[in-house]
């Protein structure tokens, strides 16, 4: 047994398919039927029986996954320590890193110019995309972690939560009241709403309250971008449900209104999320750590918003 044998058993065991693991692996499938057939020889047992959906693991198979598991972490851990003691105190290296466009609109022009001055020699490398993306993403090496606005079930995937953020309304007109009032989504007049799309999981979300009442509005268009909502938010009497991360910015330029939503309560939560056979290099490991405190330093912006704007006054007032 190598650990290309192994890899190559980890790959098909979590995707359930010899064909997506030869194609995340970057192999032909004979070649990976191959290698498993050697494995199993070498043992003397079946690792994987086929189904009509693809192949499940034996309980042998079952056995060595675990086995594998802690075997591919006591490698990585390795290569982290001992490239750690040749570096000494200097991080160095290539992060990339995955973050769904309204978090890196909020967040990355601020993270980016002081992770740089602490740490010259890292280069980061950091791509967009929604959360059924980044997941694909990590799973097959494009990033080396993702944050997502979902928790993800993915055979091999580690996630951590790193925050929880309000979703706010925005709109460049005062639809609601003036700025920063507790507004409820069944109550503002003839609400134009721009919607997430369908296939996202938040959208799905959004349009079962609208089916059961407690979001009532008038018209919805559906845009499937952050910027794009956000823009015609911002230029018309057009509405958009956001997270405040992407807004925190915007509430004391006066050219757009942002709305805290009281009913229905509407959270956003973050997601670190990784490939356990690849943990975080001392790099990635400081990228996130200055990630968390910008998002502490958002969550202190809000309650600092509450208390100027009266939010909790406007509540009482209005029960």
């Amino acid at each position: 047994m190598d650990l290309k044998q192994l890899s190559y058993f980890m790959l098909i065991y979590e995707e359930g398919s010899f064909s997506k693991a030869a194609s995340r692996a970057g192999v032909v499938q004979p070649a990976l039927s191959s290698q498993i057939r050697k494995l199993e020889a070498e043992f003397s047992v079946t690792l994987f029986t086929r189904t009509s959906r693809g192949v499940e693991p034996t309980p042998a198979g079952n056995l060595l996954y675990d086995l594998a598991l802690s075997i591919t972490k006591e490698i990585a851990d390795t290569r982290q320590k001992l490239a750690a003691l040749v570096q000494s105190d200097q991080v160095s290296g290539i992060v990339k890193v995955g973050l769904p466009p309204s978090l890196s609109r909020g967040i990355f022009g601020k993270v980016m110019p002081r992770f740089v001055a602490d740490y010259p020699n890292v280069e980061i490398k950091m791509v967009e995309g929604f959360s059924g993306t980044l997941t694909e993403w990590v799973q097959g090496g494009k990033v080396d972690f993702a944050i997502g606005a979902m928790p993800v079930e993915a055979a091999g995937l580690r996630q951590r939560k790193l925050h929880r953020e309000e979703v706010v309304l925005i709109c460049g007109r005062p639809i609601a009241g003036p700025q920063f009032t507790p507004c409820y989504l069944d109550r503002i007049p003839n609400l134009k709403l721009i919607m997430p799309s369908r296939g996202h999981s938040f959208g799905e979300e959004v349009l079962q309250l609208i089916a059961d009442g407690k979001v009532i509005v008038k018209s919805t268009v559906e845009i499937d971008g952050t910027s794009g909502s956000l823009e015609l938010a911002r230029s018309t009497d057009w509405a958009c449900l956001c997270p405040f991360v992407a807004v925190h910015g915007d509430v004391e330029t006066n050219n757009i209104f942002v709305y805290p939503i009281v009913e229905p309560a509407l959270a956003w939560n973050l997601f670190l999320l990784y490939d356990h056979k690849r943990p975080l290099t001392p790099a990635a490991s400081r990228f996130v750590e200055v990630v968390e405190q910008e998002l502490h330093h958002i969550r202190r912006i809000w309650a600092e918003l509450n208390v100027k704007y009266g939010v909790q006054k406007a509540l009482k007032a209005a029960t």
